[in-house]
């Protein structure tokens, strides 16, 4: 038997994926009113323009926005800004990119997860 087997299971989670509620109404206003006449794709609709130069206007003019779907795209880009394929995450058993992920930053990034027990699901420098 594992030793992470072993340990006992974490407090309660309070996290859901993000597909797991409906679009706020606000959102939904804003996407039937983006639907409507023509516009080109891919990042060239003035709506994609306006995002990324409200984003530039918070984070600075040299910062580069990339959009993406949902949580899990933008915790394997978080991942990329830091990994090189062949590199590792430490991360809890019970940790959302280990356990939700369905394997996403390791198929994509080329990295490796590696779960380390951790009884109240918080991963300490003494562990490592």
């Amino acid at each position: 038997m594992n030793v992470i087997d072993e340990l006992p299971e974490p407090p309660e989670r309070g996290f859901a994926s993000d597909n797991a509620a409906g679009i706020h109404p606000v959102v939904l206003d804003a996407m039937i009113a983006a639907n409507s006449g023509r516009s080109l794709a891919y990042g060239e609709d003035p709506w994609t323009q306006e995002c990324h130069q409200r984003l530039r206007d918070l984070f600075g003019p040299e910062s580069t926005p990339f959009l993406v779907w949902g949580g899990t795209g933008a915790n394997v880009m978080a991942l990329a800004t830091m990994l090189r394929p062949a590199e590792a995450v430490l991360c809890s058993r019970w940790a959302h990119i280990h356990v939700d992920e369905a394997a996403a930053p390791e198929r994509i990034l080329g990295a490796k997860l590696i779960a380390v027990p951790s009884p109240d699901g918080k991963v300490r420098p003494e562990q490592i």
